[in-house]
């Protein structure tokens, strides 16, 4: 798992994130500058994005690691996608961000309670193991 939403939403939060299909980006979402990092993605409700990353992907002949990075990017390249916020999600695991991405080491780091994404999904792990208990 690369994500976990850090923060809860309310319906009506939830209902204006989702108006627009959109992907996380690294690099500047307001001047073009950027490609999809894939670790958050949403589909608005009847849209076609989420059907034609589907058929994109079944197309494919040849898998790669990065093949949906590759298939956002063009997504978003032609307006199917829109750019989200990197407030909304990203890697820096600020308490404010709705979604935290964990890449590599920055999954650990600061090494303390819940301010880092290996904190969280302990908590969440420790969550559901009560709860099925």
């Amino acid at each position: 798992c690369d994500s976990l939403f850090n923060r809860s939403m309310s319906e009506a939060e939830f209902d204006q994130h989702t108006r627009h299909s959109w992907v996380n980006v690294w690099g500047e979402p307001f001047d073009r500058t950027h490609r999809t990092i894939g670790s958050a993605v949403a589909f608005a409700a009847n849209d076609p994005a989420r059907h034609e990353l589907s058929r994109r992907l079944q197309e494919q002949k040849r898998l790669k690691w990065f093949l949906d990075q590759e298939i956002l990017d063009g997504l978003l390249g032609e307006g199917l996608l829109r750019p989200v916020e990197r407030t909304f999600s990203n890697h820096v695991c600020h308490k404010d961000t709705y979604i935290w991405t964990g890449k590599g080491n920055r999954k650990y780091k600061p090494a303390s309670g819940l301010d880092n994404y290996a904190g969280l999904a302990d908590h969440y792990r420790r969550q559901l193991t009560e709860q099925n208990k």
